[in-house]
């Protein structure tokens, strides 16, 4: 952690956006890689999620950490169509024990993969889940079911 994060100052930002071009599995655990290591060097916990050319993804922390690596993001080649979907503050981190969790990467043994999670096979369905979701675990709930 960088220090920078204080009660008041923990955000969450939630966005989707298309690859600019088609990318292969040793490509997506390269960006994997790199995204690890950027948001563990600014205290940032979250989740990417990818499927076909779309990408998913959550970062929390500290807002002037979250705002630097999002401003990263929006001008990286490899992503286009950014739309943010969720950017709010929150008073305890989702994702707290996940420094970045990948999940539905085609291709690669997906339980040996570092940061791996089945969120997306599990059946988290259910009355008791809609009434105690946040916001962030209803937009994954989304996105899993539109794959």
């Amino acid at each position: 952690m960088n220090g920078n994060e204080s009660d008041g100052d923990l955000v969450h930002i939630a966005y989707v956006s298309t690859e600019t071009a088609e990318m292969g599995s040793n490509d997506l655990v390269d960006l994997l890689h790199v995204a690890r290591k950027r948001n563990s060097a600014a205290g940032l916990t979250g989740m990417l999620l990818h499927r076909d050319d779309s990408f998913f993804q959550i970062l929390e922390g500290a807002r002037s950490d979250v705002d630097c690596v999002f401003a990263s993001i929006q001008k990286d080649p490899r992503h286009q169509r950014i739309t943010v979907i969720l950017n709010e503050a929150i008073t305890q981190r989702e994702f707290a024990d996940w420094g970045m969790a990948f999940i539905e990467l085609d291709g690669i043994g997906l339980d040996e993969l570092e940061g791996f999670s089945d969120y997306l096979t599990n059946d988290n369905s259910g009355f008791a889940f809609l009434q105690e979701s946040t916001a962030v675990e209803k937009l994954m709930m989304q996105f899993k079911t539109m794959l």
